[in-house]
């Protein structure tokens, strides 16, 4: 019911939520290491997050791996992260010619889509996303890092899901 910690398409087959099976997990004081199998495709999704106790800052850096013995064909790739549903706010930044990372505060109605599919990472928008409780009490922060065209979406409903990651409308690459 958490739709799970990625979503991929691979192969015209969509993966995620109970088709992400947990193999294997190695953990330590301020890391933990999760290696899932992407449904009977030999893919080895793997999280590794890494906490910062002094800062509370926790990062998370996924790896997608093919072990099987055939090429696949990946078309989606986002981590996600499942809040619960409640009322947020939404810092985002435009960004453009002489108005670079020009941000402020929204509240989020119906969900949120920011993307870059020119090849330029801060063209537009930042690959970036603050959510806050309404309250304020309680945020995420998502930054990504990106080497090309990326995405961020924020979709409210039973849960409130953040889907971040390369961009999937021209996404096409074998494994």
């Amino acid at each position: 019911s958490s739709q799970g910690v990625a979503l991929l398409k691979v192969d015209g087959q969509r993966y995620e939520a109970g088709q992400l099976v947990l193999d294997k997990v190695e953990e330590s004081p301020a890391a933990v290491r999760c290696e899932w199998k992407v449904g009977q495709t030999g893919l080895c999704l793997t999280t590794a997050w890494q906490g910062d106790p002094a800062s509370g800052v926790v990062s998370r850096l996924d790896t997608l791996c093919n072990t099987g013995d055939r090429p696949l064909v990946l078309s989606r790739c986002l981590a996600r992260f499942t809040l619960p549903s409640v009322r947020y706010e939404c810092y985002t930044q435009a960004s453009s010619w002489c108005r670079e990372n020009q941000g402020a505060w929204h509240p989020l109605h119906a969900g949120l889509r920011l993307s870059h599919i020119s090849g330029r990472s801060t063209e537009g928008f930042t690959p970036y996303l603050g959510l806050r409780t309404v309250e304020g009490a309680q945020g995420l922060a998502c930054h990504i890092l990106p080497r090309g065209n990326w995405t961020i979406r924020v979709c409210p409903g039973d849960y409130t899901v953040v889907e971040l990651g390369l961009a999937d409308e021209n996404l096409n690459r074998t494994l």
